[in-house]
C-alpha cells in the first residue's frame, strides 16, 4: 500500500505466489498433497502444522513463537493491483539447511526459488534452516547481504 517508502523487497525462504494463487497454488504437487492431508488432520479444523513440522506437542505449542498455521491463510488467493509495487527491485533469500532433495522444504519452496530465478531477482543462499534461521551460526551474514543504503 506504501511503495514509495520502500527501495527494495526481500523474500526470506519465502512463498512467492502470482496475482490470483494461493499459497497452495505456489507448491509442488507432493507438498500440496502432504499440506491439505495435514489439515485434514487437524483437531480443531482451522489451524494446520506444516507436514515438515518437527514439533509434536499438544496445541497449544510448547514454545511461544510456534503456532500451527491458520488454513486460510494457505488458500486465499493474493490480489496484487499496485503497479508502482511491482517494479520494486527484489531479492530471494534461500535457506539451504533443510533443502534435501525430495523434503518438504525443497517441495515447497522450490517453484518459489525457480521464479525468483526466472523473473530476475538478486539471489542469495545462506547455509541455515528454514525455521531455525535465527539461531543458525552465520545467521548475522544476512545483515551483510543488505548493506545501509541499498
Amino acid at each position: 500500500q506504501v511503495p514509495g517508502r520502500l527501495a527494495h523487497l526481500v523474500y526470506l525462504d519465502a512463498f512467492v505466489p502470482r496475482d490470483g494463487e494461493s499459497l497452495l497454488d505456489v507448491l509442488q504437487p507432493l507438498a500440496r498433497q502432504m499440506t491439505e492431508d495435514a489439515s485434514r488432520r487437524s483437531p480443531d479444523g482451522w489451524r494446520v502444522r506444516w507436514p515438515g513440522s518437527t514439533n509434536s506437542g499438544p496445541w497449544p505449542a510448547l514454545t511461544p513463537r510456534y503456532s500451527p498455521q491458520p488454513w486460510r491463510t494457505l488458500v486465499q488467493p493474493l490480489a496484487l493491483t499496485n503497479p508502482v509495487a511491482a517494479q520494486l527491485p527484489r531479492t530471494y533469500v534461500r535457506c539451504t539447511a533443510d533443502k534435501a532433495p525430495g523434503s518438504f522444504d525443497a517441495l515447497s519452496l522450490d517453484r518459489s526459488w525457480q521464479r525468483a530465478r526466472a523473473g530476475g531477482w538478486r539471489l542469495r543462499e545462506i547455509d541455515a534452516p528454514h525455521n531455525g534461521v535465527r539461531e543458525a551460526p552465520g545467521a548475522e551474514a544476512l545483515l551483510e547481504l543488505f548493506p545501509p543504503g541499498r
